[in-house]
């Protein structure tokens, strides 16, 4: 369980993050990115970037390959806006939550039509 320092560094690195990649990255080719959530380790040394892109699967792969490239640039423009003995590695990781209940929603969907459409034929 994160202790309190964690998460209130988690979320000012989230914070921060989004809006590096907000003003800062310039690149045409970034799809429109999410900073979802961010877990920092116990030590503070490192950090899982969890982001969801819009787009297909091969927007959301060129977007994710940006990412990694650009890590770390996004660590030293980190640097100069938090206030941290040690600046944490950045790792980014495809966030496919909001994808899954998107799914599982529309299954409930379906299967509630099913279920109505039977109802009325009885």
């Amino acid at each position: 369980m994160p202790s309190q320092r964690q998460k209130r560094v988690s979320g000012l690195i989230q914070f921060e993050i989004s809006d590096i990649i907000r003003t800062r990255m310039r690149d045409p080719r970034l799809g429109f990115v999410t900073v979802t959530e961010v877990a920092v380790s116990a030590d503070l040394r490192n950090a899982r970037v969890y982001v969801s892109i819009l787009g297909n699967k091969a927007e959301k792969d060129k977007s994710m390959d940006i990412l990694h490239g650009a890590a770390a640039f996004i660590q030293t423009e980190l640097s100069s806006r938090v206030q941290l003995r040690y600046i944490p590695v950045l790792k980014f990781y495809l966030d496919t939550s909001l994808e899954y209940m998107d799914k599982i929603n529309h299954i409930f969907t379906e299967l509630h039509e099913n279920e109505n459409s039977n109802t009325n034929l009885e």
